[in-house]
């Protein structure tokens, strides 16, 4: 009897322990310990073509190594992640992919990845498997296309804003997933790109790596985990090494196995960070060669098991680094999540939101409401933004349709049809085209019975700044129509050419637009009777392009001031801009045709001894050889033209130098007594006595 009652107590001393430590412990998913994960098998070149089998064996086998979360470079089939929920493991989906081919000054393509950003994360955002997104990977994306490092050619500045653009959107989507995305820590402007805004931090930091043969070091691995730490500190932010590890192609030449040196990277990150991610979860056949076998390239052999899922010495070193007590531990926490029906977070992210009733406002305007939403956006307040969006971009539907029901052609009308297309394109749905014709009609009806072109300029620009490159071109083409009709041709001119010339409209995609404007220009121009002044406007055209470096552009236009008025006093201008142009690209034989019509059709023309000096200058640039044979017949044109009589008296006594240089006495003397007669009081005149005098003595 006393036995049963030790053996009561006993159990429910130990029932006891188990409900306070079920109590407290937390039902987050507790550090990050994960690989990443594609879909990929020896022999198959889609995830299609892998079988299911194997993806399930995927994921019993990261189970039983204590993997808990994949992180993706794509997202998963809906299936993958309910065998990924069946067996306890946790996703980080990347929804779009920007990188080094990315134009990050054009709205359409931010318009495009936002688009597919918010795409994707509707499609899982219910999934409870998925604990954060992904919005980008490997920043400053030095590889991809091989551009090169983004923030070269577009600044810091313009890469946070533009991948802002895209946090943002994924937040008011979800505003209860943390969000994150990859970058590298080769120097310290790449690894802050998002710092400002990201939820969390990840770095693809291959621990302990001092180069890409495989050298791997102890002391160097520490100090990459201290400078990631040293990142998470500086910016505020929970970092992740969302890559890390060691490619089994190195085993051989570097005598290190790759257990000893992921072995020594999970050690080096221990609990100093929320967590690691191994890349990656098995050898990828046709990542550099054929997928139908491993090819010798580092690329192919990063696994912890090998294609078909036989383990390296990665998956043996995840295996062994979690102990018996973190297995408990992270068991507890799973059981409480189960018996809560909790959907895991991770523990470093709470998401919060300052409660406010949708009351507030409900008497304003469509766009106070509006403005109120925008408010919440710039607050970052995402949980009280997701809560109102709803209702509030329901009665901003509502009222702007109201207000352009029944015509509405006005610029209140116009207005309230520009923010109904505007919350169409915020949910992405089924309407925002129909809202959009509308505008674009409402536009055009209103421009012409109010003779107002202005307006059609105006939200051209603000359809180009939300990505709607065609609507914004047509716009601009019933702007220039209008100029065209509505002015005297030289204002419209004017006009036309003061609209093209911004900045933002030449150096960006708004190009076309642009070129709308300045063909209208042209067609003005050159219906103009006077032919110098058509040049000369042409000419402040090209100027234009020059100051802009868009010299392919201003080619075009002084071709056709070549071809349309080559007789016109100006137009030789013209001609000197494309040979220098073709000069400055080193395009040598275009450059000498060019300089040779200033040369021997305008020889009166102050361009034209400027242009003598570059085609000899172009000429030494030749071997010998090929410089004499050009030399020659080049001078004994210019010889004969009637041009500034210094200039003429030293090619003259050139050309008779050249002559004397191959021993070709005759012409030599021929041309040494031309400078003598005809410029009698040049200093080449006596130059050429003196040769001529030795000349003669070397021929008796």
């Amino acid at each position: 009897m006393k036995l049963i009652k030790k053996a009561f107590y006993f159990g429910f001393l130990l029932f006891f322990l188990l409900l306070v430590l079920f109590l407290l412990i937390p039902a987050d998913i507790g550090q990050i310990r994960g690989v990443n994960y594609s879909l990929c098998y020896p022999k198959t070149v889609h995830f299609s073509q892998v079988p299911a089998e194997v993806i399930e064996k995927d994921f019993e086998m990261m189970r039983q190594a204590g993997i808990n979360t994949v992180r993706t470079y794509e997202m998963l089939p809906d299936f993958v992640l309910d065998i990924a929920e069946k067996n306890g493991i946790f996703v980080i989906e990347t929804v779009c992919f920007p990188g080094d081919w990315t134009d990050f000054t054009s709205p359409f393509q931010l318009n495009v990845l936002r688009k597919q950003a918010v795409s994707n994360v509707l499609k899982h955002k219910d999934r409870k498997c998925v604990i954060a997104w992904s919005i980008w990977n490997d920043a400053p994306f030095t590889f991809g296309s091989e551009k090169g490092d983004v923030i070269a050619r577009y600044g810091s500045e313009k890469i946070n804003e533009f991948l802002k653009e895209i946090y943002v959107a994924v937040k008011k989507a979800d505003p209860y997933r943390p969000v994150t995305g990859s970058n590298m820590t080769h120097y310290d402007e790449g690894a802050s790109i998002g710092s400002k805004f990201l939820d969390f931090m990840s770095f693809n930091t291959y621990v302990g790596l001092k180069d890409w043969e495989g050298t791997f070091d102890i002391g160097y691995a520490d100090s990459m985990v201290e400078k990631i730490c040293s990142l998470s500190e500086k910016f505020g932010k929970p970092a992740l090494i969302s890559e890390m590890g060691y490619s089994s192609f190195w085993e051989k030449s570097s005598c290190v196995t790759q257990q000893v040196v992921v072995n020594r990277q999970i050690k080096a990150v221990d609990k100093k960070l929320i967590g690691f991610l191994l890349f990656e979860w098995c050898d990828n056949w046709n990542k550099s060669g054929r997928p139908d076998a491993l090819d010798a390239h580092i690329e192919e052999h990063w696994g912890i098991n090998d294609g078909y899922r036989v383990p390296k010495g990665g998956y043996g070193a995840m295996k062994d680094s979690l102990s018996v007590f973190d297995r408990a531990f992270n068991w507890l926490r799973s059981m409480k999540r189960i018996v809560l029906g909790k959907t895991p977070v991770p523990a470093f992210y709470k998401p919060l939101g300052i409660r406010f009733s949708p009351a507030d406002i409900s008497e304003a305007g469509a766009f106070e409401k509006w403005a109120y939403l925008k408010k919440l956006e710039s607050d970052e307040n995402w949980v009280v933004y997701a809560e109102m969006k709803e209702g509030l971009l329901k009665d901003i539907l509502k009222e702007t349709e109201e207000r352009t029901s029944s015509g509405g052609y006005d610029r209140d009308g116009i207005k309230h049809q520009y923010l109904n297309w505007i919350v169409h394109r915020e949910q992405m749905d089924q309407n925002e085209r129909v809202s959009l014709n509308k505008l674009y009609n409402m536009l055009l009806l209103y421009s012409r019975q109010a003779c107002d072109p202005d307006i059609l300029r105006e939200y051209a620009s603000l359809l180009s700044q939300n990505g709607e490159p065609v609507y914004s071109r047509k716009l601009t083409e019933e702007y220039a129509a209008m100029i065209v009709t509505g002015f005297t041709p030289e204002k419209a001119a004017d006009i036309l050419f003061n609209a093209g010339k911004a900045t933002e409209m030449l150096l960006s995609e708004r190009r076309p637009e642009a070129d709308v404007l300045f063909g209208k220009y042209i067609e003005i121009v050159t219906a103009e009777n006077d032919r110098d002044k058509s040049c000369e406007l042409l000419l402040r055209l090209g100027r234009l392009y020059q100051e802009k470096g868009l010299y392919d552009k201003e080619i075009k236009v002084l071709r056709l001031i070549v071809d349309k008025y080559y007789g016109a006093d100006n137009a030789v201008e013209a001609v000197d801009r494309i040979a220098q142009i073709y000069d400055f690209r080193g395009q040598s034989e275009k450059a000498e045709y060019e300089y040779g019509r200033i040369i021997f059709d305008y020889p009166e023309s102050p361009f034209a001894a400027d242009a003598i000096a570059k085609m000899m200058s172009m000429f030494a640039k030749y071997p010998y050889g090929t410089r004499i044979k050009k030399e020659i017949p080049f001078l004994e044109k210019v010889t004969e033209l009637n041009i500034d009589k210094t200039v003429l008296a030293r090619l003259t006594y050139q050309l008779a130098s050249l002559y004397e240089s191959q021993k070709q006495a005759d012409k030599a003397e021929k041309y040494y007594k031309k400078v003598i007669e005809k410029f009698p009081d040049s200093s080449y005149a006596s130059f050429a006595e003196k040769d001529l005098k030795k000349l003669e003595i070397k021929n008796e």
